[in-house]
């Protein structure tokens, strides 16, 4: 499956960029044919014709979920700080390197999976780089164990998705009561040139398990491993993309298309 042409505008990620337009791109999901039905959370835990384009509360446009080769496209909001890239991340091979067998065999039994790197646009004021990476279960059961047993492991095990880096801290942060089960684990990673600060929120909906991951700089040379300051104690940059708001615009859209 293929990204499609990126296209739409949405307002303000944050204050600080208010007057500013966003993008939205879509990416083409096909659902399993067990995964039909609403969307539930299943526990309070937070692991828990033609189609036309609609105009969103402060006038934009926004293009809704439409049926194609087999599938749906999502929408998905990035702010202008990003730009979208004709780029997978290596999720697949992170995923399979893991120790954990469950883990591990994501990738091998998915039926679709679909994936976009976003890099930094050049007036981005951060610099951040944002992923996204979609697979289709075998079910709507599978998905939900996947996401329920990342949940219940050390945070530590998300050390995968950051694999030349030394991982410093993981921690388990509040994630968005979306879909059927979600989590949101931040991350202090680098290397002798800097320290990053990574924010990765799964969650499984309807038979799919989606992954987001955030990442910033939040320390320059020479801090990590150089005597400078340590990472977990460095977030002076607040990132500008919002996880969870995204997180949450696509648990609507798929819950839309059941």
């Amino acid at each position: 499956m293929s990204v499609l042409q990126w296209f739409g505008r949405r307002f303000g990620m944050r204050d600080a960029l208010i007057a500013l337009s966003a993008l939205s791109a879509l990416i083409v999901v096909t659902l399993a044919a067990s995964a039909c039905g609403d969307s539930q959370p299943t526990d309070g835990s937070n692991t828990n014709g033609d189609p036309q384009a609609t105009e969103t509360e402060n006038g934009s446009q926004a293009t809704p979920v439409s049926e194609m080769n087999g599938g749906f496209t999502l929408e998905v909001p990035i702010g202008q700080h990003l730009e979208p890239t004709e780029i997978e991340v290596g999720l697949q091979f992170w995923l399979e390197a893991s120790e954990d067998s469950l883990v591990a065999a994501l990738p091998g039994r998915a039926d679709a999976s679909v994936g976009v790197l976003y890099q930094p646009s050049l007036d981005s004021p951060t610099a951040e780089t944002f992923w996204i990476h979609v697979y289709t279960d075998r079910s709507r059961d599978d998905a939900i164990e996947w996401v329920r047993h990342l949940a219940s492991q050390p945070p530590s095990l998300a050390r995968i998705i950051v694999p030349q880096h030394e991982l410093f801290d993981a921690r388990f942060r509040e994630a968005p009561i979306v879909g059927d089960a979600s989590v949101l684990i931040e991350l202090h990673h680098g290397h002798s040139g800097g320290c990053w600060q990574s924010a990765l929120l799964v969650f499984a909906q309807n038979g799919v398990i989606v992954f987001m991951k955030s990442v910033i700089e939040v320390t320059r040379e020479g801090a990590a491993g150089g005597g400078g300051a340590s990472c977990d104690d460095s977030g002076a940059i607040s990132p500008l993309t919002d996880v969870k708001g995204i997180a949450e615009a696509i648990s609507d859209q798929l819950a839309a298309a059941s």
